[in-house]
């Protein structure tokens, strides 16, 4: 009745904290394999979402992977990306931080 084809890829992503001489160590492991983590802050590629084409998408995040980033940090002041960009992360074995949208806005306190 109906066929859905994915590509998947299973595999765990953590934060690992132990006891080192100089307090507690803090760094990423993905499939219990620690690494040490590249990148840059993501902001918006255009104002225009819209305007955004996958070929854009494609070349920056070849770029950032050229220049041998694994992470980039989503920025919580723009918004959250099309499906493309993750899609493209995860083919080019960049993890991502994401931050929680208005994480930067002055919000009313209650």
């Amino acid at each position: 009745m109906d066929n859905v084809t994915k590509r998947i890829g299973l595999r765990t992503l953590h934060i690992q904290r132990k006891p080192d001489k100089w307090g507690e160590s803090f760094q990423f492991a993905v499939n219990d394999v620690p690494f040490f983590a590249k990148g840059a802050c993501w902001i918006p590629a255009d104002t225009f979402a819209p305007h955004l084409k996958p070929e854009d998408y494609r070349d920056l995040i070849q770029s950032s992977a050229d220049a041998n980033m694994n992470m980039l940090r989503v920025w919580g002041g723009g918004f959250y990306e099309d499906d493309i960009f993750y899609d493209l992360c995860d083919e080019l074995g960049i993890c991502i931080w994401q931050d929680f949208m208005f994480a930067c806005a002055h919000l009313p306190r209650f």
